[in-house]
């Protein structure tokens, strides 16, 4: 089931959906419209210029978020 953030054409309403099937319909959780806008996918920046403590037994070869106890 993904969650995608969606923008309301009508109110300018930004919040995230739940799409339980791919025929989903979705309504703006403000005013009701279901004429929105899916926004696009923020993504995550890996930091991988090796200044990460645990850069030589990290899986990525630096900086992995946090899995292997590094820092972003």
């Amino acid at each position: 089931m993904p969650i995608f953030k969606m923008k309301c054409r009508r109110c300018g309403e930004i919040f995230e959906a739940l799409f339980k099937t791919a025929a989903s319909t979705v309504v703006c959780s403000k005013c009701g419209s279901a004429d929105l806008e899916k926004l696009p996918s923020e993504i995550a920046v890996i930091n991988k210029n090796n200044s990460c403590p645990n850069a030589p037994v990290c899986p990525s070869g630096g900086c992995c978020g946090g899995h292997c106890g590094g820092h972003l």
